[in-house]
């Protein structure tokens, strides 16, 4: 059997952060493309082990012809799984390279931390489903002493990397202050298969590539990518794929260039590095300042010793709440002061800080991407069971 580029080699679920989950048709072309991306570092790649969480990379760390080691691992809820059962395989076969989400790596690399347990054998790390923050590098760096640790970003309609970011620039001295000004969190620049767009955000049901007002350094936008990495659209569904793709034409008329709608907010900045501002259809304005999730909660996460934090608007109420999930709330009381001050520092209009009785709800996959729809329904209808208000 002879093989075309565009066959199908299968359908990869999206994690359902926005929706049902779809199934993205993945190529022969999406998946190589990648492998070839990667393999230009081959050699260096070679005799590698790699531990995997995420069954997709056991795909493509065999086609890389690396070794790959299962852990014992809840490969549906990963998040769920003993940290032991890792750090001992990590250990005790010297694991070279690995993939998981920020969440997952943070359970490790804490975990590490309170047995003092340093894991020496990794050397290539890489973590992605959502922001990383730069706290979370820096301990990840402690305990894996001797790894290159990178944050690629992509998606499954566009198979990462798309762009990536390694530990050094992210932890270099310009790109925290951004961070931690509210800019953004850096994904650093788009690898060389592919191409990136900034776009102004396109009204419902307008997705023609003639409606397309492509931005200047630091506009933000919409972030759209063509390249070998993008897939053709979703099996069975024409509308979502209508919806997510656009069609550049040139004006020859026997080329197209296909892209993909990321679905999240974006710029570029004057050296060609990638920011990501939060996803598209969480980005709301409120008393003429505009809300960008992943600028503004991380600031807050950055400041404030927390494990996570949600900016909530609703319609409802027509009140914008931040929603801190900690790690303990008895002993975050003590620090509720630091949270206004923050917000009068910053002059951001939220009317109420509250405090989540639970772990915040996400998404099964990563377990990382905050599922905002179940937290803002539960604000308009389980106030007093689920949150608890901080005032001075």
């Amino acid at each position: 059997i002879v093989l075309k580029q565009q066959d199908t080699l299968c359908l990869f679920f999206t994690s359902g952060s926005t929706g049902a989950p779809k199934a993205a048709i993945w190529s022969q072309e999406n998946v190589l493309s990648q492998i070839t991306l990667k393999n230009e570092n081959l050699d260096k790649l070679h005799g590698y082990k790699d531990i995997t969480v995420f069954p997709f990379f056991l795909l493509t760390s065999l086609l890389k012809g690396m070794t790959c080691i299962i852990p014992e691992v809840n490969f549906s809820n990963p998040i769920s799984s003993n940290p032991l059962n890792i750090v001992n395989a990590i250990n005790e076969f010297d694991i070279s390279s690995g993939f998981a989400s920020p969440t997952f790596w943070n359970k490790i690399v804490n975990y590490c931390i309170s047995k003092n347990i340093t894991l020496k054998s990794l050397k290539m790390v890489t973590t992605a489903g959502s922001p990383v923050h730069p706290n979370l590098i820096k301990k990840m760096l402690g305990v894996m002493k001797n790894a290159e640790v990178s944050t690629p970003y992509g998606a499954t309609e566009a198979i990462l990397p798309i762009a990536t970011v390694n530990a050094s620039v992210i932890l270099s001295k310009e790109i925290i202050s951004k961070t931690l000004s509210g800019k953004g969190i850096c994904l650093g620049k788009p690898v060389k298969t592919a191409t990136l767009l900034i776009i102004k955000p396109l009204e419902d049901k307008k997705y023609l590539w003639s409606n397309v007002d492509i931005l200047q350094p630091y506009e933000i936008g919409e972030i759209i990518v063509s390249g070998p990495m993008v897939t053709q659209g979703y099996y069975n569904n024409e509308s979502a794929t209508s919806n997510s793709k656009l069609i550049e034409t040139f004006s020859t008329g026997d080329f197209k260039r296909l892209y993909h709608r990321m679905g999240d907010l974006g710029y570029f900045d004057n050296k060609g590095n990638l920011w990501f501002c939060g996803r598209k259809k969480d980005a709301f304005t409120h008393n003429n300042y505009t809300f960008y999730t992943a600028n503004t909660e991380a600031l807050f996460n950055s400041v404030l010793e927390i494990k996570r934090c949600a900016i909530i608007k609703s319609e409802k109420s027509d009140k914008v709440f931040l929603i801190i999930e900690t790690y303990d709330i008895k002993e975050f009381i003590s620090l509720q002061k630091k949270v206004f001050e923050l917000i009068d520092k910053l002059n951001i209009p939220i009317d109420k800080v509250l405090l989540y009785k639970k772990p915040f709800p996400v998404d099964n996959r990563h377990n990382t991407k905050i599922e905002r729809h179940i937290l803002k329904n539960e604000l308009e209808n389980n106030y007093k069971t689920n949150f608890s208000e901080l005032k001075l």
